[in-house]
């Protein structure tokens, strides 16, 4: 069993911080940072639990004696996805590079972050990536992941970890997520339009994201100073896979347009290095999509839960 630990989860009350919070809770203390509660979260339970609390702040705003107390912060808060950061620049920039470099600066040497990493930022190539392929973001919002991911970076008691494109269910969900996404629309509109039908993109279920958190909690002296890519070299998938997938489980069309994907990502990706720590991915592709199908025929998106600060 490893030590309890005094957690802090900047942006927790959004996608991910939501699955990750009842899988710490049990072994740790938690406290959630964030400014934006989206009303399909489902944190107020833990408000019972004496190890959980939940601090409203921006984490624009952020001052030492916020951080001080704890042994550990995962660091979530950001301006999430290429189209959010597209349409908000400057507090793109704010909020995941400037309010990033904060909080290091903040931080003793001997606290322990983890930071929330993208493989979005590579070079598209027709050969496999590993962390030490080069990288090439294209969009505002890899651009900031990445320059705050080198932040992080330069403190030697930090984790980064690269994720897949998520997918899957959480109680504050995100419909703007590829899959997700795709499965929405054919669930609700019976069509799924696709751009660039044969790029690859690797995906990874929630489930898993929250396992490769606990793996590198219970790690981190082993893992620290180094970034690790998360996902499953079988989660290797085209737009036009992915699409044919959903289609066996519902009732929709399938559009192909030649109009190009600003949105462009191209690339298989290597995750020998995670697997030295025995992490393996537990949900499949088909997995998910039967859980998402599930899920959007009875919940019906609203405004929230998308391209939030989460």
């Amino acid at each position: 069993m490893p030590k309890k630990l005094n957690i802090l989860i900047t942006g927790g009350a959004g996608y991910k911080g939501s699955s990750l919070v009842p899988a710490l809770i049990p072994n740790h203390r938690v406290d959630v940072l964030d400014h934006h509660i989206s009303p399909e979260c489902t944190l107020i339970p833990f408000t019972k639990n004496k190890n959980f609390n939940f601090i409203k702040k921006d984490i624009r705003d952020i001052k030492k004696k916020d951080i001080e107390t704890y042994n550990l912060i995962i660091h979530l808060a950001g301006l999430s996805g290429y189209p959010a950061c597209e349409a908000n620049p400057g507090i793109a920039e704010a909020v995941n590079v400037d309010s990033t470099r904060n909080l290091c600066n903040l931080m003793s040497k001997d606290q322990k972050l983890i930071y929330a990493s993208t493989t979005y930022i590579y070079e598209i190539s027709k050969k496999k990536i590993n962390e030490e392929s080069p990288v090439s973001p294209k969009t505002l919002y890899a651009k900031t992941k990445l320059e705050a991911e080198k932040i992080c970076l330069t403190r030697k008691n930090t984790v980064s970890l690269r994720f897949a494109t998520i997918f899957g269910a959480s109680p504050t969900m995100r419909h703007d997520l590829l899959l997700n996404d795709f499965v929405k629309k054919a669930v609700r509109e019976r069509n799924i339009v696709l751009f660039d039908q044969n790029s690859l993109r690797s995906f990874i279920h929630m489930d898993d994201v929250v396992n490769s958190y606990l793996l590198t909690v219970k790690n981190f002296s082993k893992m620290k100073g180094s970034i690790y890519n998360i996902g499953s070299d079988s989660m290797n998938y085209s737009k036009l896979q992915i699409a044919k997938k959903i289609q066996k489980r519902t009732v929709c069309e399938i559009i192909t347009s030649s109009l190009a994907d600003p949105d462009k990502r191209n690339f298989i990706i290597d995750y020998s290095k995670i697997q030295k720590f025995k992490f393996t991915n537990k949900v499949s592709i088909e997995d998910g999509i039967d859980e998402l199908v599930k899920f959007y025929k009875w919940f019906k998106p609203g405004s929230t839960g998308s391209n939030s600060l989460v």
